[in-house]
């Protein structure tokens, strides 16, 4: 098929034929049959033209509608690629963004003429000031992790002719969405930069403020940063030491050590790494540091580059240089000094403990004296049953006077007025006092008690506090009965050398090795974390620790879990004789005892239930009681009876004490027998009320036998 001519070839096929027609126009009629012939071509070529010229316009159509379409791709691509720029502009805030959004996406509608946008963001509105809504609009939500957090508005201020939803095109749909959808995550990136700025404007103040020197280096050890206190410590600027390693400030002897756990961080064999080491500051000063330096991975888990955390412990290490030369004494206290504070708040947090702990012990024992005084009242009771009741109460008491005893011991090695009373002693015979005494406790729980006295009885007799030595042994067998279910306790004794090393060994629970020390610390009892639930003070093993060490020796425990413990103390084997006057020993004389009722005595005493209690101890001996309620009225009471035999004077009283009211008695009466009795029972108590003119001194609780063998001894 022959193909068909073109516009163009049609135009000079035109053109050929009007020149043939002009030259052959000067004779019309031979040439008529030829033109009407050329005529007709013309009208065929011109038929054709036309044709062609349709097509054309057709073409032109579809090149006009595609430009158009292309056009509005470019404008929607120019949008995205618009806001993509902005969100690209250093430092930029949502605030800022925004505005120039709302200016930006108009452009890419159909109509940006007559186009304007409004952005609305937590209640924020972002518009140019010819915005207005019309009823030719086009929303979508912007979403910020999955919540509403605004719209996007696009309107018409005119009505324009209806299309596909509307006056807008389908695409600007999907336009407006992806736009709305690039806000959301535009406004989910910057808050996320906002909050990293944030920790990392924080994380600068920390490093740059913090005492301890920090830096960071490649894996080569060259500087990447550093913070003022580590240039400070060496003695370069920031700016100086870019370009160094750590190894430049290392001192040379230690390049080896530290280059091997360098390298191993960054070979994955270790996470980090501690060393001490001297560096090099600038002026050529060496300084001791403390590193502690960490590898700092990336997501594959590799090393990339180390953080060091640089301590400079000069100070302390010439500190310890001292320490070292110093004498073993002061060695010693600066040990002390460093652990001080420490010991001070675990001090604190036990007496803490103690105290509340004494709340109990206290409210223990008079709880059951309390209960059963009143039981006692009950009609109806049976002689066993009152017996029964009277021993817990009298074991209550002795509980309560235990407790009280050894918070005055404590008080009195606390406050310094403990003091040492040195005499002969047998310690043989003190061992087997307690062993006596111990005996038929230890056989009701089942178990064995033996002794052992290593030294002839002439050889056994020491210088010593008896007293001390006594109160030592009672509290380490008491620990070992209270720690103690089955088994044996053996007490005794060694000489080792210039000293004698007792000891008290059990089979009971034990200690843990790193409680061996504590438990001698003063109110480790009260401790109710680090403890089973066996009552008691918690002040027996800290006094018994203080009598060892004023006594001039030790006290340790040898102790493992389930198999028992063996306590150990020593005191110096002294047994050189003391002078006659040092101590002078009080033996009751055994006399023949004769009848004594006919006493006129004097209760001088503020308490009235001790008053009832002596009255009732003494009424044996005496005709006449009298009772005073202060000491004004005894001095009184004896100034108008002569004749009084016996005063049991009271210490602390209202008006005028003890001790006064006795004073002003021996003015005038010389004669009469005055005993002083007091609950108050501190160091130098006794020798008080002797020097005030008291014949004797009896501590309260007052026990019927030792008043009953004092007022025989002067009557």
């Amino acid at each position: 098929m022959k193909n068909k001519p073109t516009y163009i070839e049609l135009e000079k096929q035109i053109e050929i034929l009007k020149s043939k027609s002009a030259q052959k126009e000067v004779d019309k009629s031979e040439y008529v049959g030829e033109l009407v012939i050329s005529n007709k071509e013309y009208a065929s070529l011109n038929e054709e033209y036309l044709t062609q010229n349709e097509e054309i316009k057709a073409t032109n159509d579809e090149l006009k509608q595609a430009k158009f379409v292309l056009n509005e791709r470019l404008k929607e691509l120019n949008c995205l690629y618009g806001i993509s720029k902005i969100i690209e502009i250093p430092d930029i805030s949502i605030e800022e963004i925004l505005p120039k959004v709302i200016s930006l996406v108009p452009a890419s509608w159909q109509y940006p003429e007559i186009a304007v946008c409004r952005i609305i963001i937590d209640g924020i509105e972002y518009k140019k000031p010819n915005f207005k809504k019309t009823d030719w609009m086009q929303s979508s939500n912007i979403k910020v992790d999955g919540k509403n957090v605004g719209i996007i508005e696009i309107c018409y201020l005119e009505k324009m002719p209806d299309i596909d939803q509307g006056p807008f095109l389908k695409e600007e749909r999907l336009l407006i969405d992806a736009v709305a959808e690039r806000i959301g995550h535009v406004i989910e990136r910057k808050q996320a930069e906002e909050a990293l700025q944030i920790n990392e404007k924080k994380l600068n103040q920390i490093i740059n403020s913090s005492p301890i020197g920090i830096c960071t280096v490649d894996m080569l050890g060259n500087f990447i940063t550093t913070n003022p206190e580590y240039e400070q410590m060496v003695g370069y600027s920031k700016e100086e030491l870019v370009g160094l390693s750590f190894f430049d400030v290392t001192h040379p002897n230690d390049h080896p050590k530290n280059k091997k756990l360098f390298q191993d961080m960054f070979s994955l064999e270790t996470t980090d790494f501690f060393m001490e080491k001297k560096y090099i500051r600038k002026n050529g000063e060496e300084i001791n540091v403390f590193v502690n330096a960490i590898g700092i991975r990336d997501a594959e888990g590799n090393v990339k580059f180390g953080t060091a955390f640089v301590d400079d412990i000069t100070e302390r290490k010439q500190a310890e240089l001292e320490l070292q030369k110093s004498q073993s004494k002061l060695k010693t206290q600066n040990d002390e000094l460093i652990i001080s504070k420490d010991k001070a708040e675990e001090s604190d947090r036990l007496k803490s403990a103690f105290l509340a702990n004494m709340s109990h012990e206290i409210r223990t024992p008079m709880n059951g004296i309390m209960g059963f005084s009143k039981l006692l009242k009950e009609p109806g009771l049976s002689g066993d049953e009152q017996e029964e009741y009277i021993t817990i109460i009298e074991s209550s008491g002795e509980r309560m006077l235990n407790i009280i005893n050894d918070i005055i011991s404590i008080s009195k090695i606390e406050s310094g007025l403990m003091e040492v009373n040195i005499q002969e002693s047998n310690i043989n015979k003190q061992i087997e006092y307690i062993y006596n005494f111990f005996k038929n406790e230890i056989e009701k729980k089942g178990m064995q008690l033996t002794y052992k006295n290593s030294l002839p009885l002439n050889e056994a007799i020491i210088e010593t506090d008896r007293e001390k030595v006594f109160a030592i042994l009672t509290n380490l067998v008491k620990n070992a009965i209270k720690y103690s279910e089955k088994g044996s306790i053996e007490i005794g004794y060694i000489t080792k050398g210039k000293y004698i090393e007792f000891y008290v060994k059990d089979t009971g629970i034990g200690v843990l090795k790193d409680r061996q020390k504590a438990i001698f610390e003063r109110f480790i009892q009260a401790d109710i974390a680090d403890k089973n639930a066996y009552q008691g003070a918690g002040l027996g093993l800290s006094i018994s620790k203080a009598y060892v060490e004023m006594l001039g020796g030790e006290i340790w425990v040898e102790s493992e879990p389930g198999k028992g413990s063996s306590f150990y103390f020593t005191i110096p084997y002294q047994t050189e004789k003391i002078k006659e006057n040092s101590t002078k020993k009080e033996i009751l004389s055994q006399v023949e005892e004769t009848p004594i009722n006919n006493l006129k005595i004097l209760i001088v005493e503020d308490d009235e239930t001790s008053e009832k209690l002596i009255s009732v101890v003494i009424q044996q001996f005496a005709c006449d009681i009298m009772v005073a309620r202060e000491g004004k009225e005894a001095v009184e009471a004896c100034l108008n009876n002569p004749d009084i035999d016996l005063v049991l004077m009271d210490i602390l009283m209202p008006v005028m004490n003890g001790y006064e009211a006795t004073r002003q008695i021996r003015e005038f009466n010389k004669d009469v027998i005055i005993i002083a009795q007091t609950a108050y029972a501190m160091q130098g108590d006794k020798e008080k009320a002797i020097d005030s003119g008291c014949n004797d001194y009896l501590p309260k609780p007052i026990k019927a036998n030792e008043l009953l063998s004092l007022i025989k001894r002067y009557f």
